[in-house]
């Protein structure tokens, strides 16, 4: 089995790693790049049996669109639910391509080619992220695709090492924190008992600025609220995403009772018209959501401010900008190069959430979505022998 790695090698984010055998070849992701030092995107025209994707971030997704429409792409269950969310509430477009989905744990066979594939559930700031044990029948691969052990499902790397796949010729893992020191927050435990000591004394409403696929660190936000005795407000697009996630999960299923859903203004009435565009798909989320009384309004919010934290996003700058923003606690919980020009393009709302840190009580409590050096060397001591080739880092 061969490997070519077309992005990613000394770059983090934009993976795309093409593997061939016996005149077939399989793309693993296939991410839109998050600079723009090296433009060359020319092998998404490529010819290619398959592609799999291992998680629904776009810089392992998001140039999927442009490979040829007969290629089919394989992807997990709730990473296509994600990803298709997308298409409900924003101008993204699925590709025509034929989606096969898979499942945690189950063995499956890329058609046409000798690649069997074995998908193993890894911890991640995405709810489903995959590693994949690739055999060809003559040659095994790993490839780690994102992981980190100090989130909800740490133990999966923990049950790797006591159940080590044998016989792997070549390992390929991520080194986004190869040469990076953790922070002051290691793990979501910590995010959580940092997110509670500010609810716990606010004098004014908390937002949060994180990503709606993070639900470990939703959970870390609502668990933080509720022992601070707050009410933990979000957006139709994120509770939908906790509703997906939910299917999966009784833990998550558990709480959605206690999360209110912001209606109307800007951001919540233009997503609950998208929901009606496609009222097969929300009908029933929806009449759920007003049949239990679990809506507030922005006037809900302004009126009695102390009493609620908001999870958000970059965009709802607006929102934030409605209260009185001195004692306002801004806590940004992502990736900080959002916000700066690490990224070839800042998304939209990282302006303003820039002028914001100056206006509110602006801190940055955030842990990592991606191993440290000693869960890389962890993962490493796996596969004792193999081949190794970094991608997903700068070094």
């Amino acid at each position: 089995m061969r490997y070519k790695v077309h992005r990613g090698s000394h770059e983090i984010g934009g993976n795309c790693i093409e593997l061939i055998s016996r005149g077939k070849s399989l793309l693993l992701d296939i991410g839109t790049p998050l600079s723009d030092v090296n433009p060359d995107i020319s092998y998404v025209h490529g010819k290619y049996d398959a592609v799999i994707i291992s998680h629904s971030h776009a810089d392992h997704y998001g140039l999927m669109n442009m490979i040829d429409k007969n290629i089919p792409i394989y992807i997990g269950e709730l990473s296509f639910q994600l990803i298709e969310a997308l298409s409900y509430f924003t101008n993204y477009e699925i590709p025509e391509n034929k989606f096969i989905l898979f499942k945690p744990w189950k063995d499956f066979i890329i058609e046409g080619t000798n690649f069997t594939i074995h998908p193993f559930l890894m911890d991640h700031s995405s709810p489903e992220a995959f590693a994949f044990l690739i055999s060809d029948d003559e040659e095994k691969l790993f490839y780690t695709g994102d992981f980190r052990a100090t989130g909800a499902k740490k133990i999966v790397l923990e049950n790797l090492e006591k159940h080590p796949p044998k016989d792997v010729k070549k390992l390929i893992i991520e080194g986004t924190n190869l040469n990076r020191q953790a922070g002051n927050y290691i793990t979501e435990d910590d995010i959580k008992l940092a997110f509670q000591k500010i609810f716990i004394t606010q004098t004014n409403i908390s937002f949060v600025i994180g990503s709606s696929q993070n639900i470990d660190r939703i959970i870390c936000a609502y668990k933080a609220a509720r022992d601070a005795k707050k009410t933990l407000v979000m957006d139709f697009y994120t509770y939908w995403i906790l509703n997906l996630v939910s299917q999966k999960s009784d833990a998550i299923k558990a709480v959605l009772p206690d999360i209110m859903v912001l209606r109307k203004g800007s951001i919540s009435g233009s997503q609950y018209n998208k929901m009606m565009m496609h009222k097969e798909i929300f009908d029933e989320f929806a009449r759920t959501i007003f049949r239990n009384n679990q809506t507030l309004t922005e006037e809900d919010l302004i009126n009695n401010p102390a009493a609620f934290v908001f999870y958000g996003r970059l965009t709802h700058f607006s929102l934030i900008k409605k209260f009185q923003l001195h004692d306002l606690n801004l806590i940004y919980s992502q990736w900080n190069g959002y916000l700066t020009d690490r990224v070839k393009k800042n998304p939209y709302g990282a302006d303003e959430i820039n002028t914001l840190k100056t206006q509110t009580n602006f801190i940055e409590i955030h842990t990592s979505g991606h191993a440290y050096k000693d869960d890389l060397q962890r993962m490493e001591a796996i596969f004792p022998g193999a081949e190794l080739i970094r991608v997903h880092t700068e070094f």
